[in-house]
C-alpha cells in the first residue's frame, strides 16, 4: 500500500521536502517527489532520503520528480548525480522527471548534461519509459 512507504523529510526552515510512493501500474518502481529548494543546506537530508529509497530491495526503478523544485544549486545537482550513479552501480535504473528550466540550467552550468539524458519531460513519458525497461 502506498501509505506504508510514504515518508517526509522537512528541514527546520521547511525549504525542502520529499515523499515517495510506488508507481501505479509498474511493479518494482517508486517515485520520489522533491519539493521546494535543493541547495547545499538541504543536500544532507536529500542524500539520506535518496539513499533510503535506493536501499529498498523491492524497487528496481526509481523516478525522481522535480516539477515542484523552485531552486537548485550545484550541490543539489551533485547529489542527484550521486544518486543516479549509486542506482546504476546497484543495477537499478533512475529517471529524473519534470525538471524545470532553472534545474536544467543548473545541470548545464555544472557540466552535468549526462544526467539530463535520463530525464523525462512529464509523468506520462516516465511511465512509458519505465514500461520499456
Amino acid at each position: 500500500m502506498a501509505s506504508d512507504r510514504r515518508h517526509q523529510m522537512v528541514t527546520a526552515a521547511a525549504a525542502f521536502e520529499t515523499s515517495s510512493e510506488p508507481v501505479s501500474g509498474v511493479s518494482g518502481a517508486c517515485v520520489v517527489h522533491i519539493r521546494g529548494q535543493v541547495t547545499a543546506i538541504e543536500v544532507p537530508q536529500l542524500r539520506e532520503a535518496l539513499l533510503l529509497e535506493l536501499s529498498n530491495a523491492h524497487d528496481l526503478h526509481v523516478v525522481i520528480e522535480l516539477g515542484s523544485v523552485q531552486k537548485m544549486d550545484t550541490a543539489g545537482a551533485a547529489v542527484l548525480v550521486e544518486a543516479v550513479q549509486t542506482a546504476l552501480k546497484s543495477g537499478r535504473k533512475m529517471l529524473v522527471c519534470s525538471p524545470g528550466d532553472s534545474v536544467v540550467r543548473m545541470f548545464r552550468l555544472a557540466g552535468l548534461e549526462d544526467v539530463l539524458t535520463c530525464c523525462c519531460s512529464d509523468p506520462d513519458e516516465t511511465l512509458r519509459r519505465l514500461l520499456e525497461l
